[in-house]
């Protein structure tokens, strides 16, 4: 399931529009940011619905962030804090590595 989250979210992160609009590792460093984000929702015991509700109108961010919030939440809601950051830090930093890879990949440097 992370491999379909992060196929969609590289496929966005590399188009023509995403590329013009932000500098390579700016887009890259959204991607982490959200994903940090979705995962300290998750963590926070925020439901997912809720989460879905801010969901953007564009139909291809709305489902990139659907396949985010999907992946974030097939993890479980730990019981400690030091877990629960943990978490958090390396599903972002996991999804922005593979970001700057897949761009690295595709010339975008």
């Amino acid at each position: 399931m992370l491999r379909i989250w992060l196929a969609a979210a590289l496929l966005y992160s590399t188009s023509a529009d995403s590329a013009e609009s932000v500098g390579v590792y700016e887009n890259c460093a959204r991607v982490g940011d959200l994903a940090r984000q979705l995962m300290s929702d998750r963590q926070r015991g925020i439901e997912q619905s809720k989460v879905m509700t801010n969901a953007p109108a564009v139909p291809a961010l709305r489902e990139l962030l659907r396949s985010m919030v999907e992946v974030a939440y097939a993890f479980p809601a730990y019981q400690t804090a030091d877990m629960r950051d943990h978490a958090v830090t390396d599903f972002g930093n996991s999804l922005e590595l593979a970001c700057y890879e897949k761009k690295r990949k595709l010339g975008y440097e």
